[in-house]
């Protein structure tokens, strides 16, 4: 890839309207795009390396906690998940988010990432 297309796919990452992030096959965070850290006012550095059940967006119930740490096993086993779960704000109102897990695969089949995406639907689930 060169270095054009590169800077182009990390701008779409950062400037993207949905919540985005890459996860390691344990679901330990790696990255995460503006838009989902603006959501809890945090940095990547404040966030990378924990267990992404474990990071403010899900610390607010640990039901949801326990669902998000399901998800993530079966993504890691290979399965797309989409789920709707909530997740706390940085003024702790919980928010609705339509929510899914992608698998990404190395070159031997494994999975070596995990795509989480997320948009924010509490407005149109107050209609």
């Amino acid at each position: 890839m060169d270095a054009h297309s590169q800077e182009m796919l990390e701008a779409m990452f950062e400037h993207a309207f949905q919540l985005m992030g890459v996860l390691d096959a344990e679901g330990r965070l790696l990255a995460a795009n503006r838009s989902s850290l603006a959501v809890i006012g945090k940095t990547l550095e404040d966030v990378a390396g924990q267990p992404f059940w474990e990071t403010p967006w899900w610390s607010h119930d640990p039901e949801v906690q326990a669902k998000l740490r399901k998800a993530i096993g079966e993504a890691a086993g290979g399965g797309f998940v989409r789920l709707e779960a909530t997740h706390s704000d940085v003024d702790g109102e919980i928010r609705i988010g339509d929510f899914s897990l992608t698998p990404c695969r190395d070159e031997t089949g494994a999975v070596r990432w995990l795509f989480p995406e997320g948009r924010d639907i509490t407005e149109q689930k107050r209609v």
